[in-house]
């Protein structure tokens, strides 16, 4: 009998296994774009950047949670919505090149000009699905992979995904730049009379809300008993973004590198004292290479959870969905329907078949209790849901050792369990961060029952 699945070898997983070549792409990325007009790789605002990841079910909330209670983190957000500011064509490629879409004046690759019309009537005749789960248009989170069209697009070189990956992380960091833009004008610090509200005892939980606000206030209160005025921090950002002729001198050697001090707080301020700008996310492991490469003093934490732990609290919560594998049409009627969801699948990486029976291959190995496939033809069936999370949890806990031994200055890997539970734990990884005085905080379990 025909087998009606299809095995999805995700080239993403295959380039975050390899980091050496991982981290070759991005810089090369990261230097083409100086090449590019149109994009701008300089940070308008001085701010620190922590970047929180785990494989989901993993205590990423509650990181989310303890990060915004600290000092000087402007705002923590958990699975950001990232906009889209870069103009696509038809194909869903990000553009930045010189060629005019005759259509709506936008610029566009020579290819993409071919893609566009070749797509176009492919896409007008597509009927929106009315049993896709999530937003059509809103929830615009980082995606796992390149996306892809439904009925194929052209594949792309490890190059241009790479150069996809920096785009999208630069319409984050526009995000980024307008969150500390409203934390310098202090609108939320400062009561109508001009009065900084400080609560001068204790601080008590106040939730992600009101531990900004009350840090923000106290941020506030400290730099005007500083006389630094924010007319004074905004000439200083503007002689940063602006430098004088003298400055702006450099040798031919790093005409086409990224500053590697553009990330370091101003002269007169500490990295202490230096707005955090935070995010934490599943998705963000399949761009950590190019989360350094764009800032090279950028702090990534993960968080780890056991597996099997992971797998149960993903199978509770994704009934009746399927987020690690494929969705293929199936003619069997006894086959579990799944729903796709526009907002999460793309989210998660698709594992391929090979992936999930190298997993089986090794449970069964320490374990011949375990059923797995023996014959020719059980290989090309589709395994189980359950083992594709399995091979992703495992994907994600290999990758993450690698990216700490690669990048010591960069990484650090710590056991869910420990870093929400353990006071001595939490204190280092903030301070870590680079937190003068870390909040710890070891009564977190959001999400603990859900």
């Amino acid at each position: 009998m025909m087998n009606n699945t299809t095995s999805y070898d995700s080239s993403t997983n295959k380039r975050i296994r390899n980091p050496s070549h991982a981290q070759s792409l991005a810089q090369d990325a990261v230097q083409s774009c100086y090449n590019k007009p149109s994009v701008s790789l300089h940070q308008n605002l001085e701010y620190r950047t922590i970047i929180g990841l785990g494989p989901g079910r993993s205590g990423s909330k509650s990181l989310c949670e303890l990060l915004s209670f600290q000092t000087n983190v402007v705002y923590c957000e958990h699975e950001m919505i990232v906009p889209r500011l870069f103009p696509r064509s038809r194909s869903g490629h990000i553009v930045v090149s010189s060629a005019r879409n005759p259509e709506g004046g936008e610029e566009l690759h020579e290819t993409e000009v071919v893609v566009n019309q070749q797509n176009k009537q492919q896409q007008q005749c597509q009927p929106r699905n009315k049993q896709v789960k999530g937003s059509w248009g809103a929830d615009r989170r980082l995606e796992w992979d390149v996306p892809k069209l439904a009925r194929g697009e052209p594949s792309r070189s490890d190059e241009d995904e790479a150069l996809w990956r920096v785009l999208r992380l630069l319409e984050q960091r526009h995000a980024f730049d307008g969150w500390v833009n409203d934390y310098h004008h202090g609108s939320k610090c400062v009561d109508n009379n001009d009065n900084v509200n400080i609560d001068k005892g204790k601080p008590k939980k106040l939730g992600t809300k009101g531990w900004r606000e009350y840090n923000n206030a106290a941020n506030s209160f400290s730099q005007s008993s500083s006389d630094v005025t924010n007319e004074s921090i905004a000439t200083q950002q503007q002689e940063q973004v602006h430098p004088t002729p003298a400055n702006n001198q450099r040798n031919d050697s790093s005409i086409h590198k990224p500053n590697s001090n553009s990330s370091k707080p101003p002269a007169h301020v500490s990295e202490a004292s230096t707005p955090v700008i935070a995010t934490v996310s599943s998705v963000g492991l399949a761009y950590a290479h190019e989360y350094i490469a764009l800032n090279p003093a950028v702090k990534i934490l993960i968080l780890l959870r056991p597996c099997e732990e992971v797998v149960a609290s993903f199978m509770t919560k994704s009934r009746g969905r399927n987020h690690w594998q494929k969705h293929t049409h199936c003619i069997n009627k006894e086959a579990v329907k799944v729903q796709r969801d526009k907002t999460w699948d793309n989210a998660f990486p698709n594992m391929s078949n090979d992936e999930c029976h190298l997993v089986m291959s090794a449970t069964t190995a320490i374990d011949n209790s375990t059923p797995t496939p023996t014959s020719t033809n059980e290989q090309h069936h589709r395994p189980e849901k359950i083992w594709a999370i399995r091979a992703y949890c495992k994907l994600y806990n290999e990758v993450a050792n690698q990216l700490k031994q690669h990048y010591p200055d960069n990484v650090r890997v710590y056991d869910m369990h420990s870093a929400l539970n353990d006071a001595d734990v939490q204190f280092e990884l903030l301070s870590w961060c680079g937190f003068d005085k870390p909040v710890v905080d070891t009564c977190l379990h959001l999400n603990k029952k859900k």
